[in-house]
């Protein structure tokens, strides 16, 4: 697209007059093998450049700085040769990496502990999506109190609409399929869900960002945003793995710059992102997109897209329920922020917002 590549220009050439080259700066990078601290430095010599593949497992709002990474050429600036591939489902994305078919995973959270559980060196390098983006929406229940004694359709169970209700009940003191029954829809996604309320098989709801105008339209009314709710969740989070990151520390630290860089860009135009939805997730319904962008690209994703230890915790918990592992499980187990930080300290990140504060 002609809009991303000249915004990728713009951005590129901006960040030439103030921002640190595309390798990491030497304040922020580890000594040479053999070097005494305070030593010369040798002549930086650049990494090679790095064929990787990328996997995706949806094609929803909290994959936009995966396509933009890739749509604005910000891969390639940072030294990967890298194909973005989307594969359905997050636990068989994380199979591909397992086997060795892919270098990084922007994919549910759980589906990476869990593989981590199995076998995986798995680590969390940075968020796609930070707490729970999720509404309950009914058509005969006027406040959220009156839940007790209601069922309320949600996704299979582990999954992020599943826990997201397990989430809200908790915080209402109300418990999971004895005070409110959750009615699991395993196929058809939301629109399973939202037909399954409409025929009377739930008395609520609950659905991820996008729906909002839909709802409406069929007299249906939101009881809770839990976004407001400030839950601490990580919904989707980029996975590698340990022994990738030790071998490859200059392909994490790139994918790690084009995916933050890719933030920025996404929050600077959106125009341009409302086009990327049309190429990556065919999404046409502009009312849609437009609620993606406010919800996703505005209000969820942080500028330093740090992995949260409380949102890991959550997930450790409610997987505990049927993974024993997670019961005994800390949160520093799974992930590694320092790439991120790394781009933080180095003022990389705040020259990406040179007008904003």
């Amino acid at each position: 697209m002609r809009r991303l590549s000249v915004l990728g220009c713009v951005l590129i050439a901006m960040l030439a007059c103030g921002a640190p080259a595309a390798s990491p700066p030497p304040s922020s990078a580890p000594p040479a093998a053999g070097s005494a601290p305070g030593a010369p430095a040798a002549a930086a010599t650049a990494p090679p450049r790095e064929r990787v593949t990328i996997l995706y497992p949806n094609q929803g709002g909290n994959q936009t700085a995966t396509w933009l990474a890739k749509e604005a050429g910000l891969y390639d600036k940072y030294g990967l040769d890298a194909d973005v591939e989307f594969i359905e489902g997050s636990p068989t994305v994380m199979q591909a990496v397992t086997a060795g078919n892919a270098q990084f995973a922007v994919v549910g959270t759980t589906a990476s502990i869990a593989a981590a559980f199995r076998g995986l060196d798995a680590v969390l390098i940075a968020t796609a999506q930070p707490g729970l983006l999720y509404t309950l929406w009914s058509s005969s229940i006027s406040q959220v109190g009156d839940l007790r004694g209601k069922r309320v359709a949600t996704g299979r169970i582990n999954t992020d609409p599943d826990f997201a209700l397990r989430l809200l009940l908790d915080k209402l003191g109300l418990v999971y399929n004895q005070d409110v029954t959750a009615v699991h829809v395993d196929a058809g996604g939301e629109s399973g869900r939202i037909a399954v309320a409409q025929a009377g098989g739930a008395d609520a709801v609950m659905l991820t960002t996008g729906n909002s105008g839909l709802m409406r339209r069929l007299g249906f009314a939101p009881l809770v945003d839990l976004v407001s709710e400030h839950i601490p969740y990580e919904a989707a989070t980029v996975a590698t793995t340990r022994s990738y990151a030790a071998s490859k520390p200059h392909a994490v630290r790139a994918f790690t710059r084009a995916f933050t860089e890719a933030i920025a860009l996404a929050k600077q135009d959106r125009a341009a992102v409302l086009d990327l939805y049309k190429t990556y997730a065919r999404l046409e319904d502009a009312e849609v997109a437009g609620e993606w962008y406010d919800e996703y690209v505005q209000r969820v994703f942080p500028r330093a897209p740090y992995v949260s230890e409380a949102g890991v915790q959550t997930v450790l918990d409610l997987l505990a329920e049927t993974e024993p592992q997670a019961a005994d499980a800390k949160p520093s187990q799974f992930i590694d922020n320092s790439y991120v930080r790394e781009l933080d300290d180095s003022g990389f990140i705040r020259q990406l917002y040179p007008n904003q504060p």
